[in-house]
């Protein structure tokens, strides 16, 4: 075979596995990864353009103005999202039944946990002006209304592994938003108040032609189920017990520094952890896709296999692009971000292999949701909250950067280890099988890039 011949036979093969064509494990996660890399193209252009058009300072307020509200937006649904997606997975025939009873049961707490939001950020981030404390409060209410009209359809389209439109819904609200943002750069100096409001309803209507292709991909009728609310509200109070330390984990640092550290400090800080989500471009697809895999397979051996794989080609994979984020980011962060933001640079190389880690401990995470075990997330979640506060008690008042840095790479150390040690419980497989690559698995790996489609037939049944 000639060579161009070669090039065309790869390269159709990666637009079939990317485009959703090919309805196998592989190429699930490939078509996750190629909607992940757009999307982080598109994060990475717009923290750029946010970082210069606001400044260390005003970066810093916008991470204030988006951070406490994300995190209590994700208390708002009350696990039910992770219910939804196991639910559908358990009974896609039922997708359209399990969406309105999950939305049922979201939109009151929803607006419950907004009113609360509402009468608490005044005092969270009282160090703050006025115009930056009035932004967060509308965040808040349009991010917990966003939870219910935008992220249930998306969990409908997840739990029936309709991963063509669920990939394209994905890019609906950075697309909005990237918009949004230029507009505003290009019509006026934008403050980060009314970048933060923009971001917020960027997200409710993304929520619209998201429930259109939930509606167009499901059958039945939008019918509260009442059998369907105990397990539902059961699930989901396991995955939200287990979601608040694992939101903290991940959101404390930068949720302590807006009320404690001035937000030029907060601002740096916050330019290395954008950078940092680039490792998730190979790892989070596969995470995306386990949770409904192992909830649908058949067997444990089923079960133990894909988690094998999984997990140890992510921890490939993150390795790879930690090492290459550590080699590149100096010159990353000055073209980008430019020389105001170089402070940045000490504690991208901390956080890199930190998101590594983390990658890692998320499709854990996952596949132990999919094995109904989210108990097991929080137990491994609360001992990593508990290393994260001790942590930046300790760092935040000498060296915040730094220590927050730090504290968050040793917190998913600890983190990891549990996890693995519940799942490596649950399903019988070793430390080994579990999270030591071989070389076959970097073999293998190099030849899905090379060989996209070939093994497909295997693939699909394992």
């Amino acid at each position: 075979m000639s060579s161009s011949a070669t090039l065309r036979t790869w390269a159709s093969g990666w637009v079939a596995l990317l485009t959703g064509r090919i309805s196998s494990f592989r190429g699930h996660v490939a078509s996750s990864l190629a909607t992940n890399v757009v999307g982080l193209v598109i994060a990475v252009g717009t923290a750029s353009l946010l970082a210069r058009s606001l400044g260390a300072t005003g970066r810093g307020e916008f991470a204030a103005i988006t951070g406490w509200s994300n995190f209590l937006g994700g208390i708002a649904v009350f696990g039910i999202p992770a219910a939804a997606v196991y639910q559908t997975s358990r009974s896609p025939t039922s997708a359209r039944m399990v969406l309105a009873t999950s939305a049922t049961l979201a939109g009151p707490v929803a607006c419950g946990v907004a009113a609360l939001a509402w009468l608490a950020l005044p005092l969270l981030l009282r160090a703050h002006a006025p115009e930056v404390i009035r932004a967060a409060q509308w965040y808040a209410v349009a991010y917990a209304a966003a939870n219910v009209t935008w992220l249930l359809p998306l969990c409908t389209l997840q739990g029936i592994q309709s991963f063509r439109r669920w990939n394209a819904s994905r890019l609906f609200q950075p697309l909005i938003w990237a918009g949004v943002l230029v507009a505003l750069a290009l019509l006026a100096a934008p403050s980060a108040g009314t970048l933060g409001v923009g971001q917020a309803l960027s997200f409710v209507v993304a929520g619209l032609p998201i429930l259109v292709l939930a509606h167009r991909a499901t059958r039945g009728r939008y019918q509260f189920d009442r059998a369907l609310v105990r397990p539902s509200l059961t699930y989901g109070a396991s995955v939200l017990a287990a979601s608040l330390p694992q939101q903290a984990n991940r959101r404390l640092d930068q949720l302590l520094m807006a009320i404690w550290v001035e937000p030029r400090s907060l601002g740096i800080y916050v330019v290395a952890v954008n950078l940092t989500s680039l490792l998730s471009i190979a790892s989070a697809p596969v995470a995306q896709v386990l949770l409904p895999r192992i909830a649908a397979a058949r067997s444990q051996e089923e079960q133990r296999r894909d988690l094998g794989r999984a997990i140890r080609g992510s921890m490939v994979a993150g390795a790879a692009m930690a090492g290459a984020l550590v080699a590149s980011g100096p010159l990353i962060v000055r073209v980008l971000f430019g020389p105001a933001f170089m402070e940045s640079v000490f504690p991208l190389l901390i956080l890199a292999p930190a998101a590594a880690i983390l990658s890692v401990v998320t499709a854990l995470g996952e596949a132990l949701n999919g094995l109904g075990r989210p108990r097991d997330v929080l137990k491994a979640e609360a001992v990593g909250l508990a290393a994260t506060c001790i942590g930046l008690g300790v760092t935040l008042p000498r060296m915040p950067i730094l220590g927050a840095a730090v504290t968050s790479l040793v917190s998913y150390v600890v983190v990891l280890w549990l996890l693995a040690t519940a799942c490596r419980r649950a399903v019988g497989i070793s430390a080994r099988e579990l999270l030591l690559p071989s070389r076959a698995d970097v073999a293998r790996l190099w030849a899905a890039v090379l060989r996209p489609t070939e093994g497909q037939s295997n693939d699909s049944s394992t």
